[in-house]
């Protein structure tokens, strides 16, 4: 029984320092990966496209191309969700307004 009980506050305090550090891992990779991939896309980018680094996610080419399929439905699902968020949320609203729609990947990461 005490060894029970000593395995379920472990588990406890495993569980709660777990969840004290995640939010601050889940934003420092979020960070990072949407500033690699937007400063580092001129360097990969074909010749042909005129995105800017801030919308890299919208280039097809990145993607593995048997996979360009699903790459369709997950950007479609991202501009519905984005969709309800006009009027609702100040920093999609002004993209929506100011940029004609065109979401930089940032802005993306934050809402996902």
């Amino acid at each position: 029984y005490t060894d029970l009980i000593t395995l379920y506050n472990f588990d406890r305090y495993l569980r709660d320092s777990l969840s004290r550090l995640l939010p601050g891992v889940e934003v420092y990779l979020k960070t990072s990966l949407a500033r690699f991939l937007s400063t580092n896309y001129d360097n990969y980018k074909t010749p042909c496209s005129e995105l800017p680094g801030g919308l890299v996610y919208l280039d097809n080419n990145i993607y593995i191309s048997k996979k360009i399929k699903d790459v369709n439905i997950m950007l479609s699902t991202f501009a519905e969700e984005l969709l309800k968020k006009i009027g609702k949320d100040a920093m999609i609203t002004h993209h929506v307004v100011n940029y004609g729609g065109n979401i930089p990947i940032w802005v993306l990461f934050e809402e996902i």
